[in-house]
């Protein structure tokens, strides 16, 4: 699921654009839900910190109860409040912390368990909540609307207007989104628990993770030290030595892979061991383009971004000046420094833009280790892989099945490398491992880091050292912090509902399946079988019930005082966990997201719908909120992830999550036809300091997004 903004750092301009005031280019037929899965991982990256645009477009004509004009906008104005993947801006509602441990607990049907809090309103009949949760809840909604604006010129501005008056973007990130808010209190708590000292309610899990988060908050108080060892150890970085560095005896491939197992750096490619699209059940080695530094392709050759590559440029320098000291020659490095970042950007020109990714059926490509050697003689992938895999028992040989996403890149790589020396290319590579890690050098390296970062994204102070730590233990020991977290802070009871939400929104889905009249009705049966068969979790993996698996989870795992040298143990441990499942099935009752997100995700290969923990609270779920409140807020969120599984990527995996075309072909031509009209009205919306939305890229979480609207409202 996407984190939606509208809010740009840059532009620091909370209105909402005036291409908000299209018409949807579809009402009576049901366009079936459709979003941008992006892998399990990957986000558009529209700013600095990877959030994604997406709006919420009106026009539909949707089948239920008649409403009175007044109250049918109050309710899309709920949704459109609390359904943060629908918002063009964030918002949010302030819910008081007190109502989790609330006697009267107000349920979906507007019964209470305990004290009644309905009053009857004698001139009406109309049935109205007064406990404090429902009291609450309606002074938030109508603190975030702003009642002065015309919901038929500006619905968002009606709905959320006042929101994000009332929210400035914070100086140290680059957006504001209700994900961020609801993050925000997320790891306050998550910072108390890893403070907490090591007790006996402490397994070696959970204390692992409490002594990395110590370690990464004691790394900026140490020297460059051990930074300094790692170019030395890695044959140098040239780049600090003009004129005087000698080519190491290490191979090139070797050197790549030595930057994989200890940094987990993707350099020239990046290489996983995941399942096999075509047979989810296997797991197979996988490799795509790079991912460059700054932020796609327009960085690197479009001129409005120059000014982007002049604070890149100038990031490197002062950076090699805090490492090499003053004698370095302000000419020469910048002579180098233009080289490092003309080799980056050949790279970049060769990958395949991002919109066009989406197409996993075009971009699949299965052959052997002895296929891929041939189709780039520069680099030998054999001894690469060799080198990765040392010390896991896997046997490699020339005829290994891999996959690539990317034949345009890897078809161009080596007229590339033939033509870049090895200083050039030692050089980006030892670039990117100090990059990886600039957040969590001594205080001197802050200076250049937030100056390139309040040039390109208009962040104007870094991060609290304490939230840095939580986000990398977090992504690092995932485990370890859910675990820590759902001990405490999460009510178990939060599953039920959040199931039987969930059958409610897919039956909701499969109504307007039916209703559907462009899509023949093999299809339809075949995609309600699929959306019948996605698996759900919810909350939390099984394991955290059971200590000794979760302790399992981190044996060999060594976490030392030193940070840096924690992360290269973490990434060491983590490469021989995941590439030791290379001969082994898919374990699909594993989670493949951390449980401490605060977030939800669709997973094409497993075809499931994840909800963490972290997302089944306020701002969008609590069992004290009206039916409506809740659809409004997770229930919009489980239908954007059930639609993910229909999208234009999604469609092209079947139930059991392996890539094939199930879709007749007047169907899939219907289906891109509608999706055309998506695209051009997304396009014409406007992000100030941006231009216009890329509605192709962002076309799958558009979709999904009215689609996940469209089956909540239904139920609500």
């Amino acid at each position: 699921m996407m984190r939606c903004v509208f809010s740009v750092a840059s532009s620091r301009t909370p209105n909402a654009p005036e291409a908000y005031k299209l018409r949807n280019c579809y009402s009576r037929e049901t366009l079936l839900p459709d979003a941008n899965m992006s892998d399990d991982t990957t986000e558009i990256a529209l700013t600095e910190a990877g959030d994604q645009l997406a709006t919420i477009t009106t026009g539909h004509t949707i089948k239920r109860r008649p409403f009175s004009r007044n109250t049918e906008l109050l309710l899309v104005g709920v949704i459109t409040c609390l359904g943060s993947s629908l918002l063009w801006s964030s918002i949010a509602f302030s819910l008081d912390g007190s109502q989790r441990n609330s006697p009267h607990h107000f349920v979906g049907d507007g019964s209470e368990h305990g004290q009644q809090h309905i009053a009857h309103i004698k001139e009406s009949g109309t049935k109205i909540c007064i406990s404090k949760e429902c009291v609450t809840t309606a002074s938030s909604l109508l603190g975030a609307m702003d009642a002065t604006a015309d919901p038929c010129d500006d619905f968002f501005e009606y709905a959320c207007g006042t929101w994000n008056k009332a929210h400035p973007i914070p100086d140290d990130r680059a957006t504001i989104t209700t994900f961020e808010v609801l993050a925000d209190q997320v790891q306050l708590t998550i910072k108390d628990l890893l403070e907490e000292q090591e007790s006996t309610r402490d397994n070696e899990a959970t204390a692992k993770t409490k002594r990395m988060y110590s370690a990464c908050m004691n790394a900026k108080a140490a020297s460059d030290e051990t930074l300094r060892t790692w170019l030395a150890d890695l044959g140098g970085w040239p780049l600090l030595s003009p004129g005087s560095w000698n080519q190491p005896n290490t191979t090139l491939e070797n050197f790549i892979a030595s930057l994989k197992v200890n940094f987990d750096m993707a350099v020239l490619f990046v290489e996983w061991v995941g399942p096999d699209d075509m047979k989810s059940s296997v797991n197979i080695i996988q490799l795509d383009q790079m991912n460059p530094v700054l932020r796609g392709k327009d960085w690197y050759i479009a001129e409005r971004f120059h000014k982007d590559r002049v604070a890149y440029r100038q990031l490197i320098y002062d950076v090699a000046v805090l490492l090499g000291g003053t004698e370095l020659k302000r000419d020469e490095l910048f002579e180098s420094i233009d080289e490092l970042i003309a080799f980056e950007t050949e790279l970049v020109k060769i990958g395949v833009p991002d919109e066009e990714r989406h197409d996993s059926g075009m971009r699949y490509r299965k052959l052997t280790l002895r296929d891929l050697t041939e189709l780039v003689p520069a680099f030998n992938f054999t001894a690469f892989l060799l080198e990765v895999f040392k010390g896991i028992p896997v046997n490699l040989t020339s005829s290994e099945p891999l996959v690539y996403y990317s034949h345009e890149y890897f078809s161009s790589l080596s007229p590339i490398l033939e033509r870049t020396n090895r200083r050039t290319i030692q050089n980006y590579a030892l670039w990117r491992v100090i990059n990886s890690v600039l957040p969590n050098l001594p205080e001197s390296f802050s200076k250049p880091r937030m100056d390139f970062l309040k040039s390109t994204t208009g962040i104007s102070s870094d991060k609290k050292d304490w939230r840095k730590c939580v986000e990398a233990t977090s992504k690092k020991l995932d485990y370890g912090v859910g675990a820590l977290f759902i001990r405490d802070h999460f009510d178990r009871s939060s599953k039920v509902m959040a199931q039987e939400m969930i059958h409610n929104i897919r039956e909701a889905f499969n109504e307007l399946l039916e209703e559907n009249d462009w899509m023949d009705k093999e299809t339809k049966r075949v995609a309600r079988d699929k959306a019948n068969s996605m698996h759900e979790k919810i909350g939390y993996p099984d394991l955290f019930d059971d200590e000794k698996l979760l302790e399992k989870e981190y044996d060999g795992l060594n976490i030392g005082p030193d940070f840096l040298r924690t992360l290269g143990n973490i990434n060491r441990w983590d490469l021989n966990r995941t590439h030791s499942r290379l001969r082994l099935p898919v374990d699909r009752e594993r989670w493949t997201t951390y449980p401490a997100a605060v977030n939800a995700f669709y997973g094409p290969n497993k075809n499931d719908i994840l909800f963490p923990a972290n997302i089944l609270q306020p701002f969008f779920y609590s069992k004290h909120f009206p039916k409506s409140v809740n659809y409004g807020g997770i229930g919009v969120v489980i239908g954007h992830e059930i639609t993910h599984g229909f999208d234009d990527k999604g469609r092209q995996f079947d139930k059991d999550g392996n890539l094939q075309q199930w879709w007749n072909n007047k169907t899939i031509e219907t289906f891109r036809s509608r999706a055309k009209c998506m695209i051009a009205q997304y396009s014409q919306f406007t992000v100030p300091g941006f231009g216009n939305v890329n509605g192709r890229l962002t076309q799958g979480e558009n979709i999904a997004d009215n689609g996940g609207l469209k089956q909540a409202f239904r139920e609500t």
